[in-house]
């Protein structure tokens, strides 16, 4: 049994070491709440790898309460880490980041630190596109995915003199260095590479700390995404698509079960549907595995009536796909399917057996006008006639520009216009939705796009009281960084330009992201 503030957690599989001398200990950090993290695949992953070695000793740390924040384990007070290794998935997180270490006693910017001790480590997609907000904040950098290098960087950790020798790491990027090119860190066989079979499952919670999915087995079964959709960072960062054998993931599993004594799978990757084996693993689970399944969005250009019965097969009666945007504007994004072929997976859909249909939009995209988000309208009371409005949920979301996507080089609107687009989209669909706020999408993309000078909105948002996640404490902020947007921001690029991340490499070249943004231009009419 473990505490968190006072409040109980019941949990299986938590690794126990005795802490002795010589051993290392790393503070897995998420700067967010338990429910979240414990959520992430990453912080089991993290915790499974860290643990296999004998002299080293992870333990989780969560930002629940006000902090000073200490282990769930052993309790132990994050400054009195060795290394605090934080995982993070979402820029505004970076501000949560700043508060775990300052309400913990641990000076937020690097040069502030005693003999650099604790190590501040961080990793994650967001930091993996561009590390440059976070540099003056963070003695490392992990750029990619770890379990290649995991060794290499253990035994780096074990005997480091200096922080400057981890940059001989591969996916390391040192700060203190300045900028230097770095490539991003990728598994050559996912087959080959160790997986988190033991994995913590939560036993017992107050609901407000139950993981979301409750009591499940993550089984990632690819990683990548073949179609590059030009707004998507996570799959250029991912870039080669890679998937498991069929054999490992039934291995993977058989173990998983056996080890974390569950009933259910929650199968992820960006692209799970394109694993050459998706139906017979589903199949596979279903029927010999008797366990129930939680699949990811589906892609609708390579959805059919067997993937939809399959769907059924696994209990879930909602269909979850993504139009995106019109149909005009999804073609050249790289989303090659039309409004009738939504409408006729819809039709096959309801057919099978499934009653409700969760839709994400986006809006905001280069090049959009009224007349794609009055088309968007139109497919969502298309699909409203098939279902019912009551059993259609649509989800819209502002565009939010990336590094290392075909469309970094496009500015958004203002703020004032994409707010005024989304609201007209939701006011005229009149059906159950929800949105993403265009103040908490336009600091996204400041902490995205920016370089070193960022850090010091980074540090401002970290010490004002407010929920990071509160349109007013962006609102207050971003009224003050006028000048940051015009120069991160709201700036168009061209190929020639240094950008903030061109030091970074994804193993997609400049000029193959710039030749798709050119034709998206000319296809689309971007003024």
């Amino acid at each position: 049994m473990r505490c968190i503030k006072k409040v109980e957690i019941v949990e299986e599989n938590v690794v126990r070491k005795r802490v002795r001398r010589g051993i290392i200990r790393i503070a897995i950090a998420y700067p967010s709440t338990y429910m979240v993290g414990m959520s992430s695949l990453s912080i089991h992953l993290l915790y499974f790898l860290l643990n296999s070695f004998d002299h080293v000793y992870a333990e989780r740390v969560f930002m629940e309460g006000e902090g000073p924040y200490r282990s769930v384990e052993t309790g132990t007070p994050l400054k009195n880490f060795d290394i605090i290794l934080f995982s993070v998935h979402y820029e505004l997180d970076y501000v949560n980041v700043v508060r775990m270490l300052e309400r913990s006693g641990v000076p937020a910017l690097r040069e502030r630190r005693i003999e650099k001790r604790p190590l501040v480590i961080i990793g994650g997609p967001t930091v993996s596109a561009n590390p440059e907000p976070v540099a003056n904040i963070v003695d490392a950098v992990f750029l990619g995915e770890i379990e290649d290098t995991i060794h290499d960087l253990v035994e780096k950790l074990c005997s480091l003199k200096n922080v400057d020798d981890l940059a001989d790491v591969d996916g390391i990027y040192v700060p203190s260095l300045g900028k230097y090119d770095v490539e991003i860190a990728k598994v050559r066989n996912l087959d080959a590479s160790p997986y988190p079979t033991r994995q913590i499952v939560t036993l017992e919670a107050p609901p407000e700390y139950t993981p979301i999915f409750g009591r499940a087995f993550f089984l990632e079964i690819c990683r990548g995404c073949p179609f590059l959709c030009h707004f998507c960072v996570e799959s250029h960062i991912q870039f080669p698509f890679r998937f498991r054998s069929y054999e490992r993931v039934i291995e993977i599993v058989e173990t998983g079960l056996e080890e974390s004594h569950v009933d259910k799978i929650v199968i992820l990757g960006l692209a799970a549907q394109s694993h050459p084996d998706f139906r017979r693993i589903v199949s596979t689970l279903l029927e010999d595995f008797k366990v129930s399944i939680s699949l990811p969005s589906m892609r609708v250009d390579v959805l059919d009536r067997e993937d939809l019965e399959l769907i059924v097969r696994t209990g879930q009666k909602v269909l979850t796909i993504a139009p995106e945007t019109s149909e005009r504007i999804r073609y050249n994004v790289n989303k090659k399917f039309s409004d009738e072929d939504v409408l006729e997976i819809c039709k096959i859909a309801k057919e099978v057996g499934i009653d409700h249909v969760k839709l994400y939009f986006i809006v905001g995209l280069p090049g959009e006008t009224k007349r794609d988000i009055d088309a968007c309208i139109a497919l969502v009371r298309k699909i409203c006639d098939l279902f019912g409005g009551e059993n259609v949920y649509v989800s819209v979301n502002p565009w939010v520009r990336k590094p290392h996507v075909p469309l970094q080089y496009a500015s958004p609107l203002n703020i004032e216009e994409a707010d005024r687009r989304l609201r007209y989209l939701l006011d005229n669909v009149k059906v159950r939705h929800s949105s993403y706020d265009v103040y908490l999408a336009y600091a996204q993309m400041l902490l995205s796009l920016g370089d070193r000078d960022v850090c010091s909105i980074i540090i401002d948002a970290a010490r004002r009281d407010g929920n990071v996640l509160s349109r007013a404490f962006w609102k207050s902020i971003l009224k003050r960084c006028g000048e940051m947007f015009k120069k991160y921001v709201h700036r168009d690029y061209t190929i020639d330009d240094v950008k903030p991340w061109s030091h970074v490499s994804t193993g997609l070249s400049e000029m193959s992201l710039w030749r798709r943004y050119v034709d998206y231009v000319s296809k689309v009419n971007v003024s």
